[in-house]
């Protein structure tokens, strides 16, 4: 293994203590999700820990996705408060308010007049062992139905405008070979508001849902909503259109998961060898799930996080003691 490794979890972690005074001595009380919502093309994430605070890497995406997605960035919690003890998400809050709000979760709110408001009732999704996952499968796609926007993990660096990617969905393969057939990732898109794909998603996720695999009604279920949807088998049949278009893997996903280790290259890149990588991508995702054991030691030839945080997001990576 080429690149250094934490020991623990990176959730488990202390934050660093806020710099800002007494701008940040008071927890924020967030407002509802949802409430007087106005702007349809915003970007929005998901913060499904129950923390009142985000973690550096987190805070990157939404401070890279403030600065460069040319788009209103809305984080939607599963905490009432919002905790400025800790430095990133002080900085967010005090210096990036203008292009980035907090917001809470009033789920029944949210699942509501949906397909999934039945499941959401029965409490299914909470007595699965794979919660929290299944939980954000579902609440993308009711934020996108209903109220449209462009939805992203917490785990990516936006690089470049997105505001003008309407009705998109990023394509990734599992493996390397010619072989491994592209389906859709749920983990960056863009719907209109009252999209027939999500609508179509919620009601296959309503229908199959068994709460036994973590992937049930990820990536799987939106793939198999836009075949259904589109009437094809294999997504290249799919032609692009004012309704969806399927990008390639490149512009989400310039690395795939099976992968991610190119992001701690064993090589040392040069930047020109960076710039080659990344030519074609609006984001790059960075699969926390995986990449979090990898530690960030401020190494441009052999961290991606290293050459792209002291741009894209100079406050979370310089906020922190330990990106």
């Amino acid at each position: 293994m080429h690149y250094k490794t934490r020991q623990g979890e990176y959730y488990d972690a202390p934050w660093t203590p806020q710099t800002q005074g007494e701008l940040c001595t008071l927890n924020v009380t967030l407002t509802k999700f949802g409430l007087n919502l106005s702007e349809e093309n915003q970007m929005f994430f998901l913060e499904m820990s129950g923390r009142g605070h985000l973690t550096a890497r987190q805070a990157c995406s939404v401070e890279s996705a403030a600065r460069f997605s040319a788009l209103p960035v809305k984080v939607l919690m599963f905490s009432d408060t919002l905790n400025l003890d800790a430095n990133v998400t002080c900085h967010l809050y005090t210096e990036l308010s203008h292009k980035v709000s907090f917001h809470s979760a009033d789920l029944d709110m949210l699942f509501a007049d949906t397909p999934l408001e039945d499941l959401h009732k029965s409490g299914a999704m909470t007595r699965s062992r794979y919660a929290a996952t299944h939980m954000a499968d579902a609440l993308r796609l009711v934020i996108a139905y209903k109220y449209g926007g462009f939805y992203s993990d917490l785990d990516n660096i936006v690089i470049q405008p997105l505001n003008t990617f309407i009705n998109v969905i990023g394509q990734t393969s599992k493996g390397p070979t010619v072989g491994s057939a592209r389906h859709c990732a749920n983990g960056e898109f863009h719907f209109t508001k009252g999209h027939s794909v999500p609508l179509r998603a919620m009601q296959r996720f309503a229908n199959k849902y068994k709460g036994k695999s973590r992937s049930e009604v990820g990536p799987r279920l939106i793939t198999a909503a836009i075949a259904e949807e589109f009437n094809v088998t294999r997504m290249t049949d799919i032609q692009p259109s004012a309704k969806l278009t399927l990008l390639p893997p490149e512009v989400f996903y310039p690395v795939r998961a099976y992968a991610w280790p190119k992001l701690w290259p064993s090589r040392r890149l040069t930047f020109d060898n960076w710039k080659d990588l990344f030519e074609h991508s609006v984001m790059v995702h960075v699969y926390g799930s995986l990449s979090n054991l990898a530690l960030v030691r401020g190494d441009v030839t052999q961290e991606a996080y290293s050459l792209l945080g002291p741009y894209y997001c100079p406050l979370a990576y310089y906020g922190t003691q330990d990106f």
